[in-house]
């Protein structure tokens, strides 16, 4: 499964992750975003298991960074 949101001001990705047909509970989320944002995406997230399960994976691109979470 993958999905891409090509706007970036969140209001898709927001959407997508509080649809429970779309993003279930109890799965791993990926995100790829730009390197100056990782870790304010956090703030974004729907439940307290996302925020306090957030963490930045790689940094090591200067352009882009990644992260993980559990819905």
């Amino acid at each position: 499964m993958k999905t891409a949101f090509v706007k970036t001001d969140n209001i898709e990705f927001t959407r997508y992750i509080n649809d429970r047909t779309r993003a279930p509970l109890g799965r791993r989320y990926f995100l790829i975003t730009e390197a100056g944002r990782i870790t304010s995406a956090r703030a974004g997230l729907p439940t307290q298991r996302a925020r306090d399960s957030y963490e930045v994976i790689d940094t090591t691109s200067n352009k882009f960074s990644l992260a993980a979470f559990w819905l």
